[in-house]
């Protein structure tokens, strides 16, 4: 009989004793804040998430135990996000630096769509910004949200892609601190964030007449691709 777990785990330490105590386990998802820092604890990658930095699915080895990452969230994001594409969406903002903000990134490259990260400060592995907003596909400079004007919003469109766990449950009353009132219809805002549905952010850009998508969709694509990894199907 198959069973899907929770193990919280605040100190990634722990995971090799959570292998010794489960050993019937095949499979595990990671979740913020881990999707970059478990790499060292895995024996190999697959191509994508060696290419993004980052994993959100592992398989175990049932007869070695060998532990190898993949990163769903490419596809769950990919298959979503195409549909709602317009001919304006050509530049994107990526709220977030971390794991899901790299593998949305990634998504972004094969689409063609030129992007910038935003985040509280500079990481120190990306290009910082000037004042002025600039897009790149290979080499995405950041900006923080400190420097982030209305006046910078164009108002032919972008796409916002909140990656970060603001507004997340229990959180809900939290938001990315952006210009709202710079956003228009042109916009296309996609939350990750599913729980709850729609989030403060979804919210407050609808309001200005943005198309809005929240993060259930990828949620439930990424699982399936999960699934299929561990079954092997």
């Amino acid at each position: 009989m198959r069973q899907y777990r929770l193990f919280p785990m605040p100190d990634l330490a722990e995971l090799p004793q959570l292998l010794r105590l489960y050993p019937q386990l095949r499979g595990l998802n990671v979740t913020i804040p881990h999707k970059q820092a478990v790499l060292p604890y895995l024996d190999e990658l697959s191509a994508e998430a060696a290419d993004i930095g980052a994993v959100n699915c592992i398989a175990i080895d049932a007869n070695t135990g060998r532990l190898r990452g993949y990163n769903t969230d490419v596809l769950g994001f990919a298959h979503t996000l195409q549909p709602l594409l317009r001919p304006q969406h050509r530049h994107a903002l990526v709220l977030g630096t971390g794991g899901a903000a790299r593998a949305v990134a990634y998504v972004l490259r094969q689409y063609n769509i030129s992007h910038c990260f935003v985040s509280r400060s500079l990481p120190p592995d990306m290009p910082p910004a000037s004042h002025v907003l600039q897009f790149s596909l290979d080499a995405p400079p950041c900006l923080t949200y400190a420097h982030l004007q209305a006046a910078m919003l164009p108002p032919e469109g972008l796409i916002l892609i909140n990656t970060t766990p603001l507004g997340m449950y229990p959180h809900t009353h939290t938001l990315p601190p952006l210009p709202y009132e710079a956003i228009n219809g042109n916009y296309l805002c996609y939350d990750l964030v599913y729980n709850p549905s729609p989030s403060l952010f979804l919210q407050t850009a609808a309001l200005q007449g943005a198309v809005c998508q929240d993060g259930l969709a990828m949620l439930y694509r990424q699982a399936d691709e999960a699934e299929r990894i561990w079954l092997g199907e």
